[in-house]
């Protein structure tokens, strides 16, 4: 079913007595507001603030849930740490922020009013209630010597019902080894972007079995994730492979066949899958799944979606499993469904992905026999519409799973974020945001805080396919950074994302090539990078020294640099500036497909 797509309601009467100085003209706020759009940042000279205060009363609602308090708990770590503000709860202080709860403004939506000192937000329900602060935070700043609240008001509906995050949590990245409090937080920070759901992964491979060590340490880490969004009001859900083991655990005879596109050698690929076909296949693959989601649900998670993976991981190609792409996948597939709304309710969700897999037989066979026990299809690149969501059952809705990691699929580095941040505005708007304006959400996929830009665009397009990416990019700036920027880092960023591909980017390889882009990068990094200088002169010491900033200012010098070397990786410039992406990424010991250039592991 084609979602219906809900327009943002803004109201514009007069907001407070304030007056704001643009290009030697005092304006009055009111006369600003029709300019503030409802979604994204207006141009940088449009915009309007109050007077920066150091000191906010927050007044919660009366027996509120503790995810409210837990959402003003995420309020206050922004203002105080990114403007030195202080947050209190009684009292009086020069501005104050009120959080109410009213159903009649709707699902998951706020809004925001106010006059003078003071400002309410008002969400339908947590989520909305989170959602509606994260906006504040995006049009308020924190370079004027305290917090100076936005002045954006309205009523903001989102249109995309599932808006998730991927987090691929292996391979030793950000996500799996990296500071805990730091990852939490950033959890925090993606319910404020507009996502309601956070997904991860348990990658049974990297261990022995459930009681491995190593997996226990790890589940610990997932427990405290999930935990994180659902304090917060995220719905939490698991990217699994569908016939997945552990590392050389299967019985022999149980052992998946390898031999589908994207399966490693059979001596590796049966390793850590099971054949379901096999007797006594599917009942292990299900009693390791159902280890996993009842020790999730003993730890108070309550899954709300699970994306079923085939291929990378999955798979097997025994003559009684293919074709795996209609035949065994869905048979595990459709199992590992019963189970997970055996274990956590019938409203949880289950999604298929075409990641390597061909779906025309499935689709046939679906015209005639639909799914019950699926809900979504997830597509990644973009496939077309006509022969893939088009065929899906009245039941399915399509969803997408944007590689944000890898800059959509058409900038893929080696290692990837080894050389900084990479925005890539222009290839969503351009690429993407059509394709993904009749689908019900999606998850994109996350290897890294690389992609941080991304994530803050790609959030956009989901709470409304119809904004301009660029919009969204310059709100993103404006707040993370400082409004005075804008422009000087919308110009760079427009540079770097042309400039993506030239001696970083892989060309072939087993998985997406071998060959490494020998093309120079152009001259205009040179030009990228004076804009980058030019705004770094503008900051505060807060932002211009915030990984957020660090990560994109690092891949404008790298560029440059590697104009200056054509393209080799030399000298102490780049030596620093991969260094300190490796600090910045925590690694502590050397990753596997991602990571920085010139390191010594």
């Amino acid at each position: 079913m084609k979602p219906q797509h809900k327009k943002t309601e803004i109201n514009l009467p007069g907001y407070g007595k304030g007056i704001l100085l643009i290009k030697g003209v005092l304006l009055p706020l009111v006369l600003l507001a029709p300019f503030i759009s409802a979604f994204g940042a207006s141009p940088a000279d449009r915009l309007a603030w109050h007077a920066p205060v150091d000191k906010v009363l927050l007044v919660m609602p009366d027996n509120a849930p503790e995810e409210v308090s837990n959402i003003a708990r995420v309020f206050t770590r922004h203002l105080h740490a990114r403007a030195g503000a202080e947050v209190v709860r009684e009292g009086t202080a020069p501005l104050t922020v009120q959080l109410i709860m009213d159903p009649s403004v709707g699902t998951e939506s706020f809004s925001i009013a106010g006059e003078g000192s003071s400002i309410a937000i008002t969400g339908g329900d947590v989520p909305g209630l989170l959602f509606g602060v994260g906006k504040l935070l995006r049009t308020s700043r924190f370079d004027q010597g305290g917090f100076s609240a936005g002045t954006w008001k309205g009523k903001s509906v989102p249109e995309k019902p599932l808006r998730g995050m991927y987090w691929a949590t292996h391979y030793k990245n950000t996500y799996d080894v990296g500071d805990i409090t730091d990852m939490k937080e950033y959890i925090e920070d993606t319910g404020l972007l507009g996502y309601n759901t956070f997904f991860l992964w348990y990658d049974m491979s990297h261990y022995r079995s459930f009681e491995d060590p190593l997996s226990t340490a790890f589940l610990d880490r997932i427990v405290q994730y999930l935990h994180t969004a659902q304090s917060i009001g995220m719905r939490v859900g698991l990217a699994i492979a569908v016939n997945h083991s552990y590392y050389d655990f299967a019985p022999e005879k149980l052992r998946a066949t390898a031999g589908h596109g994207g399966n490693k050698p059979q001596a590796v690929h049966g390793l850590f899958h099971v054949c379901p076909s096999t007797p006594g296949g599917m009942e292990l693959i299900l009693n390791l799944q159902h280890r996993y989601y009842q020790h999730l649900k003993d730890n108070g998670i309550s899954i709300s979606t699970v994306l079923l993976w085939g291929i990378d991981d999955g798979g097997c190609s025994c003559d009684q499993c293919k074709p795996w792409d209609s035949n065994g996948y869905l048979k595990c597939a459709e199992q590992d469904a019963v189970l997970v709304r055996e274990i956590f309710g019938a409203g949880c969700k289950t999604s298929l992905s075409n990641w390597g897999i061909d779906f025309a037989a499935a689709y046939r066979t679906w015209a005639e026999t639909p799914p019950h026990w699926l809900d979504y299809v997830m597509y990644t690149g973009t496939p077309s519409a006509e022969m893939n969501d088009k065929k899906l059952p009245p039941n399915v809705q399509p969803i997408n799973f944007p590689d944000i990691c890898n800059g959509m699929r058409e900038t893929v580095w080696a290692p990837r974020g080894g050389y900084g941040a990479n925005p890539v505005p222009g290839i969503i708007q351009n690429q993407r945001a059509a394709r993904w304006a009749s689908q019900a959400g999606g998850a994109p996929y996350s290897e890294g805080i690389w992609e941080d830009v991304n994530k803050a665009l790609v959030a956009g397009l989901y709470w409304d396919s119809h904004a301009d990416v660029f919009d969204v990019l310059k709100e993103y700036i404006a707040s993370e950074f400082s409004p005075d920027v804008v422009d000087e880092v919308v110009a760079a960023i427009r540079i770097l994302e042309e400039n993506s591909q030239p001696s970083k980017s892989i060309l072939k390889s087993a998985e997406f090539g071998v060959t490494r882009s020998t093309d120079r990068v152009p001259a205009s990094s040179i030009e990228a990078l004076d804009l980058m200088k030019k705004a770094d002169g503008k900051l505060t010491a807060q932002a211009k020294t915030s990984w957020r900033w660090r990560v994109l200012y690092l891949r404008a010098l790298i560029d440059a640099e590697l104009y200056r070397t054509e393209g080799r990786c030399e000298g102490d410039a780049l030596q620093q500036a991969f260094n300190e992406l490796r600090a910045i990424y925590q690694f502590t010991e050397k990753p596997t497909y991602v990571g920085v250039p010139m390191q010594n592991w």
